[in-house]
């Protein structure tokens, strides 16, 4: 999760929805591959860095190509992803 204003960062995504529910003002959308969930609380991505990067599975990244994927995510969401809490990574 990092923090960003949903309303700025919904712009960004494809086929974005809101909803208004238990959890509050919420917004869902896509990044190439990945589901982007916008709240009050924060941003939650959810996507294979690879076939972000990539276009493919197949291929896997080193540290350099994950860096490079997360900072394609940042520059096409203009959201500083280097500064999230990461809960998982497989």
């Amino acid at each position: 999760m990092v923090g960003g204003d949903p309303l700025t960062i919904a712009q960004y995504l494809n086929n974005a929805t809101e909803h208004i529910g238990e959890k509050g003002y919420t917004v869902t959308g896509k990044v190439g591959d990945y589901s982007v969930l916008l709240m009050d609380a924060g941003v939650s991505l959810k996507g294979s860095l690879p076939k972000y990067l990539c276009q493919s599975n197949i291929h896997t990244l080193n540290r350099a190509g994950a860096k490079d994927a997360i900072n394609k995510l940042s520059d096409t969401l203009h959201l500083a992803i280097n500064g999230a809490k990461v809960t998982r990574v497989d």
